[in-house]
C-alpha cells in the first residue's frame, strides 16, 4: 500500500493519543484507503492493505443498508468540509470480542475532513460506538417502557426535582403537560390551602429524606378523593434530587366510607326518634288502663288499642325510613280537623286545651301528618305548662300551630330544628327535627314565628288543599 510515510507517522501519534483509528481514503468508487495507523487492525479485525482496491474497498466492509449514505455523505463535500457520520461496519476476525448484530457488524462513529491540497482523499477518525448504541437502544427500550406505564397506569404518577418542580406526569387526570414545569404552588385552578399543603409535603420530603405513605388528599377542582405517597429520588452518591409519587383515585372508596358513617348515624337516631315518637302513645295505653281497671268502662279499653295501634304504626314508618333513607309516603285528602283530633288523644296532656280548626282537606300521608301534628302538641306542652292552650288553624297555602307558652327567641328558631337539641330537661330534642322531616318529605315548609298570645307559632306552607268532592278519610 502506497502512501506519504510523514503522514503515517503523524496518524499513528494522533491515534495515540485518540481512541479511534485514523485513515485517508479516496472519496471515489468503493474508497480504497491510502493510509491507517495501527489501530485500525485492532477496531476493524482486517490490514488496511485488505481495503486498498485492489480487491476491496472501504464500503465493501460497511452495511449494505448504509453503503448509499456513506458515499453521498462525502460525494458533495468541498475542500475544507467535514462530515460526521454513524453507521455499521462488518469486522473481520476470530477473536470474542462483542459483535453487533447477530455478531457481524459494528457501529462506528466516522469524523473526517476533505483536506485543501488534495480534495479526492478525506481524512478522519473511526470511533467505535456500539457499546454506546446498545446503551441508547436500552435506554430507549427503558424511556419506551417508562412512557407506557405513564400512559396507562391506572394511578396517577409523577416525579418531581428538588425544588418540587414537576419532572414527568401521567395521563390520568389530563393536564400532564399543564403541570411540567411547575411546583404545586405554580399550578393553576387548584385550592391555594391543597396547594401550599402538597409544596409542603414535597419539601419535608426532599429535604428529610423520609417518604410520605398513604396520606389522604381531597381535591375540590376534581371532587376526588386520593390516597398519596411520596418517597425520595436519590442518585448514585445516595444523594436525594427529587421525588417520585403516586396519587391512587379512592373517592368511591371514601363515599362509600361517608354513606356507612351517615348510615351508622341515622340508625342511631332512629333509635332515639322511636324511644321519643312512642312515649306518648305508650303513656296514654298505661293511663286507661290504669282507669279501665279502676272503673271497668270498656271505652278505656278502647283507647288502649288505639294508643298502641298508634305505637305499631309509628314503628312501622321508622323503620321503613331506616330501610330506604327517606319515607315512602301515600298522599292523599286528608281531614286536618279529624288527624288534629286523632293526634291530640295521643298526647298525654287531659289538661291541654287544643282548638280544632275547620273541617277542611289537605293532600298528606296520613299517618306522617299525625305524626307532625303529635309532636308539634307534644313540643307546645313539653315547653309550656301541662293546661297549655293549642290552637290549630288554616292558612291560605297551610295551616299553622300556636300555643300560649313562653315562646321560642328569635335567635334559637333555626337551631330548635336540629336533631337533639332541647331546651327543656326531659325532652329528647326530635320533636322539631321530626316535624322537618316529615314536611320536607311533603315539600312542604316550616317556620317559626310568635303567636298572638306571646307563645310559639308554627307555621306549614306549600301545602295542597284537596277537591271538596274527595272523600275524607278517618283520623
Amino acid at each position: 500500500m502506497t502512501g506519504d510515510r510523514t503522514l503515517d507517522d503523524v496518524l499513528d501519534r494522533v491515534a495515540g493519543a485518540a481512541s479511534g483509528a485514523t485513515y485517508r481514503r479516496r472519496r471515489d468508487g468503493d474508497q480504497p484507503l491510502r493510509s491507517a495507523c495501527e489501530g485500525w487492525c485492532e477496531l476493524l479485525g482486517v490490514e488496511p492493505e485488505a481495503l486498498d482496491g485492489t480487491d476491496r474497498g472501504w464500503l465493501d466492509v460497511v452495511h449494505p443498508d448504509d453503503r448509499k449514505d456513506v458515499r453521498d455523505a462525502v460525494a458533495n463535500l468541498s475542500s475544507g468540509e467535514r462530515v460526521d457520520a454513524t453507521y455499521r461496519v462488518r469486522r473481520d476476525g476470530g477473536d470474542d470480542r462483542p459483535r453487533c448484530e447477530g455478531g457481524e457488524y459494528r457501529w462506528i462513529r466516522d469524523r473526517g475532513i476533505v483536506p485543501e491540497d488534495d480534495p479526492d482523499t478525506i481524512e478522519g477518525v473511526l470511533f467505535d460506538v456500539t457499546d454506546e448504541r446498545e446503551e441508547i437502544a436500552d435506554l430507549e427500550e427503558d424511556s419506551q417502557l417508562l412512557d407506557g406505564i405513564f400512559e396507562s397506569i391506572p394511578v396517577h404518577l409523577f416525579v418531581k426535582d428538588d425544588d418540587g418542580v414537576h419532572l414527568r406526569v401521567s395521563d390520568q387526570r389530563e393536564m400532564g403537560e399543564s403541570l411540567v414545569g411547575k411546583t404545586d404552588l405554580e399550578v393553576e385552578g387548584r385550592h391555594e390551602d391543597a396547594k401550599r399543603s402538597a409544596y409542603e409535603d414535597d419539601l419535608q420530603v426532599i429535604e428529610a429524606g423520609e417518604p410520605i405513605l398513604d396520606q389522604e388528599e381531597y381535591l375540590s377542582e376534581f371532587d376526588q378523593w386520593n390516597l398519596t405517597s411520596k418517597v425520595p429520588w436519590t442518585d448514585d452518591d445516595g444523594e436525594v434530587v427529587g421525588l417520585i409519587g403516586v396519587a391512587r383515585d379512592i373517592t368511591e372508596r371514601k363515599r362509600a366510607e361517608q354513606e356507612l358513617e351517615r348510615k351508622t348515624e341515622r340508625l342511631a337516631e332512629f333509635a332515639d326518634v322511636v324511644s321519643h315518637d312512642i312515649k306518648n302513645p305508650l303513656t296514654v295505653a298505661n293511663g286507661r288502663l290504669e282507669l279501665a281497671a279502676a272503673t271497668g268502662e270498656a271505652e278505656h279499653v278502647e283507647e288502649v288499642v288505639e294508643a298502641l295501634n298508634r305505637a305499631d304504626a309509628i314503628v312501622d314508618d321508622v323503620l321503613a325510613l331506616s330501610r330506604h333513607g327517606d319515607a315512602e309516603l301515600d298522599p292523599g285528602p286528608v281531614s286536618l280537623r279529624a288527624i288534629s283530633r286523632g293526634a291530640g288523644h295521643s298526647v298525654s296532656a287531659p289538661r291541654a286545651d287544643i282548638s280544632l280548626p275547620p273541617d277542611v282537606d289537605v293532600v298528606a300521608d296520613r299517618s306522617q301528618l299525625r305524626r307532625l301534628l303529635e309532636n308539634l302538641f307534644t313540643n307546645a306542652v313539653q315547653h309550656g305548662c301541662p293546661d297549655v292552650s293549642i290552637d290549630v288553624a288554616v292558612t291560605n297555602d297551610g295551616f299553622t300551630v300556636a300555643d300560649d307558652g313562653p315562646g321560642i327567641p328569635p335567635e334559637e328558631r333555626e337551631r330548635v330544628f336540629e336533631t337533639a337539641y332541647t331546651t327543656h330537661e326531659d325532652g329528647t330534642g326530635f320533636g322539631l327535627s321530626i316535624v322537618r322531616e316529615v314536611a320536607d318529605a311533603h315539600g312542604w315548609s316550616v317556620s317559626i314565628g310568635e303567636s298572638e298570645a306571646g307563645g310559639a307559632r308554627l307555621d306549614i306552607s306549600g301545602v295542597e288543599r284537596a277537591d271538596a268532592d274527595d272523600q275524607k278519610p278517618d283520623a
